[in-house]
C-alpha cells in the first residue's frame, strides 16, 4: 500500500512538471500576444527566446518582482506576433550569460502556439 502511495505520488511530480513546462496558446494571424516567464535574474540566469519560423518578436520588457529576502527577480515578457497560419512550438531557455551551455532541469519552457487564419 504504501509503495504504491509513494508510486502515485512520483507520477503526480512529474506529471505537474511536464504541464508546467508547456502550455498552449490560440490567436489569429496578425494578432499580438504575450509570453511571460517568471523568476528571471535568480541565480544570474536570464530567459532566452529560440526563434521560430512564423512568429515574429516584436519586445521584451521586465517586471521587476521583489522578494521578502530584499533580493528582486524579475518576471520577462515578451511580445509576438503571428504571422503564418499553423502550429508553433515556442523555446524558451534560461541561460546565464558567462555558462550559455549549463542548462538547468526547470529552465527549459516550451509554449505551443495554434495560429488561426484571421477574420476577415
Amino acid at each position: 500500500m504504501i509503495r504504491n502511495t509513494i508510486a502515485f505520488g512520483i507520477l503526480l511530480l512529474i506529471l505537474l512538471q511536464v504541464s508546467c513546462a508547456t502550455s498552449d496558446k490560440v490567436v489569429r494571424t496578425g494578432d499580438t500576444f504575450e509570453v511571460a516567464l517568471e523568476q528571471e535574474g535568480e541565480g544570474g540566469f536570464e530567459w532566452t527566446y529560440k526563434p521560430t519560423e512564423g512568429i515574429m518578436a516584436i519586445d521584451t520588457f521586465k517586471t521587476d518582482v521583489e522578494l521578502p529576502s530584499g533580493f528582486s527577480e524579475y518576471t520577462k515578457h515578451f511580445k509576438f506576433q503571428g504571422e503564418k497560419k499553423g502550429k508553433y512550438t515556442l523555446k524558451f531557455v534560461k541561460i546565464r550569460s558567462f555558462q550559455p551551455e549549463l542548462i538547468l532541469d526547470g529552465n527549459v519552457k516550451e509554449i505551443v502556439v495554434r495560429i488561426k487564419k484571421s477574420k476577415k
